[in-house]
């Protein structure tokens, strides 16, 4: 499958091509939850990332 085709089946790229806010807000939490997630998965203090990346940007 290419790229293209991926984001095509994406429901959040669908939600921003369709302006539609709320499976927006859906779709960007859901990636925050598996973000947060992996970092507790590697004992990653995600506030502590947070800032430092913050910091650095």
């Amino acid at each position: 499958m290419s790229r293209t085709q991926d984001n095509h089946s994406n429901p959040t790229v669908k939600a921003f091509e369709n302006k539609d806010s709320e499976e927006i807000v859906d779709g960007l939490i859901d990636l925050c939850v598996v973000a947060i997630g992996t970092l507790d998965a590697f004992n990653i203090d995600s506030h502590k990332a947070w800032k430092e990346v913050h910091n650095a940007n």
